[in-house]
């Protein structure tokens, strides 16, 4: 709509307001209030620029924060020496077999050779924020006691301070696994729903 258009509508809404009042100082009321109207909305824009070009850094700086804390991850040479030590420390159904190829249990290498892969009944799940809780199959000829025999490498491949086998299944075994890194004070299995 132009300003012409507008600007007719509005005489002859005066128009009509001054027929129906018998009074001719109607027909320019409403482009008086018009004006009015642009005139406070250009005062309130000079008053509120100001504090609002001042504050708007401040409000963006404050959203992106919030952004960041929320969703972001901390840079490595922003974190803590604490979160820097627990880099690549979540256990991954990769890493445990990984960790399982490099205890050096013969039949175990063969059949990683011949192209054997871990099946997980039961992935590795963080349990209370206290470690990892995993269930994974065994090749032939590989028993859980063969794993647990080698605690102390399974845990150091897995960078963890210690590991736990629990319940057995046909052979696959229940294995919990530390929270904690190496340097971290060792955890024990949860209890239910504590630590």
């Amino acid at each position: 709509m132009s300003a012409v258009t507008v600007a007719g509508m509005l005489l002859a809404l005066g128009v009509t307001l001054a027929v129906g009042y018998r009074d001719i100082s109607w027909v320019l009321a409403p482009l008086q209030a018009a004006v009015d109207l642009i005139a406070w909305v250009v005062w309130l824009v000079t008053v509120v620029w100001l504090p609002l070009l001042l504050a708007v850094p401040w409000l963006a700086a404050a959203a992106l924060w919030q952004l960041g804390r929320t969703h972001g991850s901390v840079p490595a040479w922003a974190a803590s020496p604490r979160l820097r030590e627990q880099e690549g420390v979540i256990v991954t159904p990769g890493g445990i077999a990984t960790a399982l190829a490099h205890l050096g249990i013969g039949k175990l290498n063969e059949a990683v050779k011949k192209g054997w892969e871990v099946e997980f009944l039961t992935p590795p799940v963080r349990v209370n924020n206290c470690g990892y809780h995993a269930v994974f199959s065994l090749p032939w000829g590989v028993t859980p006691q063969m794993i647990a025999d080698k605690g102390q490498v399974l845990a150091r491949n897995l960078n963890r301070a210690r590991w736990r086998c629990g319940r057995r299944r046909r052979n696959a075994p229940a294995m919990w696994i530390c929270g904690w890194p190496i340097r971290a004070p060792p955890t024990s299995p949860p209890r239910r729903t504590r630590c």
